[in-house]
């Protein structure tokens, strides 16, 4: 394949070819994705590509207000991460045998047109032939899918938010409660300002989230470090920010991720990642920088699940050596770590503890997808578990967020029995948004295979073995 430049590209070709990409089954589910590359490629073929911004994308594309910090937002960088596996995903099915093949090159948003070199055949030499894409066995299209998830996610918001106006009213009306002594528990659903007084978690102030990095690198790990900070942001709870732009009121669950040429060794990197309340350094490694492009996107996915995936630093950073040493009242952070390890282990104990506190958080912060989304995922996993009011909870979550992946993932769970059509579409939508996630994509695996659709479902599995 050679690369053209993109003023010796014949519009009505590239346009066709765009039109092709558009109307296959992977974009056709995605609006978003093909609302971007149709951006991009219009750009691109009127010569704007270089110019292509982070801050143009998510304005013009995205939906995003005016006022959007690129900074402080990554989401560009993962719907362009989304973007360009989705486009490889159909040259390795539908568009294999396309003449001309439009992509999205790393490092920008700007697209590249290439076509086979004379002589040369389409496919890519040294490469097995993938196996054909197996028809769906389900009929229903992406937006009845999401109509009726929209509807669902609806009247479940409106159901739980009664309950919990039900529940707060009750605890603030003396003549309905059940205690005798007054409460203080607000009769709203907005935020209590958290009094100084108590050791109350205070989340008035504070997105409930697993962990936030600072990123700082020297530009012998630029490449590297903005590719385990892409990998990071796909994992619900993380948020990651350029070392510039780190501005927060809570420092407890903040790290510095720090990436820099080893002194004197132009070619080995030290990475670290400091525990920025407490200066202490909770990873390092020493590692020689890969010489191509998929062999870094394979290192720093490694150490990114190493750093933030479900059995992360840290998710079990803020953990005690023993459980029983937890002090009353659990802390916000250490309470989303307590809830990973209880979905993770299942341990009775731990989930005794995790609902409690999880409970109490919600009683603070009752709109954030994030805790619906855990105290769903632990509810489904609980002997004395409500399945219907973690569906609720998921749904809630998913209506409050779309991208949350782990509500997606616990309710492609809930609803596999009843609705398997339904449960595929969750669960390729989850992969797609989070693909480094073990236990989502072994779930669909096992989807995949009991709908028939093994090529799909080994595939999966052999992106998983570099995942874990």
């Amino acid at each position: 394949m050679h690369e053209l430049e993109p003023e010796k590209v014949e519009k009505t070709e590239a346009l066709a070819a765009l039109d092709k990409i558009l109307a296959s089954e992977e974009f056709a589910a995605s609006p978003q994705l093909a609302s971007f590359l149709t951006f991009s490629v219009r750009r691109t073929l009127d010569g704007q590509g270089p110019a292509l911004k982070a801050y143009t994308i998510a304005t013009e594309v995205l939906s995003r207000p005016p006022t959007f910090d690129p900074q402080n937002d990554p989401i560009v960088r993962v719907e362009a991460t989304r973007l360009r596996r989705a486009i490889d995903r159909y040259y390795a099915n539908d568009g294999a045998g396309d003449d001309l093949k439009i992509t999205m090159p790393r490092g920008g948003y700007s697209v590249t047109f290439n076509k086979p070199k004379a002589g040369h055949e389409t496919a890519r030499p040294g490469k097995p032939d993938k196996a054909p894409r197996e028809k769906r066995t389900f009929s229903l299209k992406m937006p009845l899918i999401m109509m009726a998830l929209f509807i669902a996610t609806t009247a479940a918001a409106t159901i739980i938010w009664k309950d919990r106006l039900n529940i707060f009213a009750e605890r603030s009306n003396p003549a309905t409660s059940t205690t005798s002594a007054p409460s203080n528990e607000p009769a709203t659903l907005s935020l209590p300002t958290p009094s100084k007084a108590t050791g109350a978690p205070k989340l008035a102030y504070w997105k409930p989230r697993l962990a936030a990095f600072s990123v700082s690198t020297d530009s012998t790990a630029t490449n590297l470090m903005h590719e385990i900070g892409d990998i990071l942001s796909h994992f619900d709870g993380m948020m990651v920010f350029d070392e510039t732009a780190m501005v927060d009121q809570i420092a407890d669950d903040l790290y510095q991720l720090d990436g820099r040429a080893k002194s004197g060794k132009p070619d080995q990197i030290d990475i670290r990642l400091i525990h920025t309340a407490s200066h202490r350094t909770a990873f390092v490694r020493t590692i020689t920088l890969p010489k191509d492009e998929d062999a870094t996107q394979e290192l720093a996915k490694k150490i990114a699940i190493l750093i933030g995936g479900r059995d992360g630093i840290v998710i079990t950073d803020p953990l005690p050596a023993r459980t029983d040493e937890l002090t009353k009242p659990i802390n916000p952070r250490t309470c989303l770590s307590v809830t990973n390890a209880a979905i993770r282990s299942q341990d009775a104990g731990l989930m005794i503890t995790a609902r409690a506190c999880l409970d109490d958080m919600l009683k603070q912060a009752s709109n954030s997808s994030m805790l619906l989304s855990f105290s769903a995922d632990l509810r489904r996993l609980e002997k004395q578990g409500d399945a219907a009011l973690a569906e609720k909870e998921a749904q809630l979550a998913l209506a409050l967020d779309p991208h949350n992946v782990r509500a997606m993932h616990v309710l492609s769970e809930l609803v596999d029995a009843n609705n398997p059509g339904l449960a595929l579409r969750l669960g390729d939508m989850a992969v797609d948004l989070n693909p480094y996630d073990p236990v989502i994509s072994q779930a669909q695996a096992k989807r995949l295979r009991a709908a028939g659709l093994t090529g799909r479902a080994d595939r999966l599995q052999a992106e998983l073995f570099g995942v874990e």
